[in-house]
């Protein structure tokens, strides 16, 4: 589901026995089902007796059946709310005796399942018979990274409830500079609406918006691109000295090269970054694919593979025991860049 149907979803006046909210995107999935939670309530004018939430690592099945099959008090439903509840994790007979209680659970009750810490699969064999129960009794919410469009829209939402004016263009560079994840926007966005003067500016997102990881790798690689090598290890010891682990530091240079690498094959046949994207599964994140297309026509296949190799060794030395990571990570700039002086460009 997109933001806008999940919107349609969680604001509807009637609802289903059960619902599920998953998917890659937890804040919407925490979000909209709190959303849905709130708009039972609001109906039906809920008390204590007729909601119920529960934490689903420490669920109680027994006390779970007996909150659901209670009948609602002085009201036409009730809602219990579960939160990452692992259905995965049940035996086959304790799992079977789940689904076969909520098929008869009374239609008095209405039973939401919110998935933010737990990712739960379709494809997982362990969660196939919850995952029938949900298509058949209820409905099930995916909730998908939004694409770029989406996410802009609704940062501009998001500055306009913090007293903040927001452009296209400035929302597009908050996505480039913090990311995509949700959670750490609406933080930036608070605090870049509290420090504009009422239209969010570069400058404002600039002065106290936080890189994400990829944007400060992403930064470290451009300049060694360009033979700014000293620059590049400046980098390096400010992500260090932030706390960013370098495991952390390596799989993101790795996911950089790995887009530039994309972005060579698919320009070298012809094909836009959305196709790009879409062909290499990255669909809604094709402005990684555009940003590494800036560098992919300067490198070499040689070049990418003598990075690729600088980047496993890399690897190898942060899974050895004892081994510093800053030590590895300076290393692996310094072989990118020797690499690098013998780049067919």
């Amino acid at each position: 589901m997109n933001m806008r149907e999940l919107k349609k979803l969680s604001d509807a006046s009637e609802f289903s026995r059960m619902y599920m909210f998953y998917g890659e995107e937890t804040f919407l999935a925490a979000f909209y089902s709190r959303r849905l939670r709130d708009k039972i309530n609001e109906k039906y004018g809920m008390s204590d007796f007729n909601y119920m939430e529960f934490d689903g690592e420490r669920l109680d099945t027994d006390e779970f059946f007996a909150a659901a099959e209670s009948v609602p008090v002085f009201a036409e439903k009730k809602c219990v709310f579960v939160k990452d509840f692992d259905f995965g994790a049940l035996g086959a007979q304790e799992g079977k005796a789940f689904v076969d209680f909520c098929r008869e659970c009374p239609e008095t009750t209405v039973l939401i399942f919110a998935y933010v810490n737990l990712h739960p699969s379709s494809a997982d064999k362990k969660w196939k018979d919850f995952f029938c129960l949900l298509g058949d009794c209820g409905v099930i919410a995916e909730c998908p990274a939004p694409s770029r469009g989406e996410l802009s829209a609704w940062l501009r939402q998001a500055a306009a409830l913090n007293g903040g004016q927001l452009d296209a263009s400035a929302a597009e560079y908050i996505i480039d500079r913090v990311g995509t994840d949700m959670r750490r926007l609406r933080g930036e966005i608070c605090k870049m609406a509290a420090h504009s003067n009422g239209v969010i500016s570069r400058e404002d997102v600039d002065a106290v918006g936080i890189k994400h990881l990829d944007a400060k790798v992403y930064d470290m690689v451009k300049c060694i691109s360009a033979g700014k090598f000293s620059e590049a290890y400046e980098l390096l010891d400010m992500m260090l000295e932030i706390g960013e682990e370098p495991s952390m530091i390596l799989g993101a240079v790795s996911g950089t090269f790995a887009d530039i690498y994309r972005a060579k094959l698919g320009a070298d046949c012809g094909l836009s970054a959305n196709r790009i994207a879409e062909d290499f599964g990255m669909k809604g994140r094709d402005f990684r694919i555009r940003n590494a297309m800036r560098y992919a026509y300067g490198f070499s296949d040689a070049y990418i593979e003598k990075c690729v190799e600088a980047i496993a060794d890399a690897d190898a030395q942060l899974k050895a025991s004892g081994t510093d990571g800053r030590i590895a990570l300076e290393k692996m700039i310094a072989a990118i860049a020797a690499a690098g002086a013998a780049n067919e460009r």
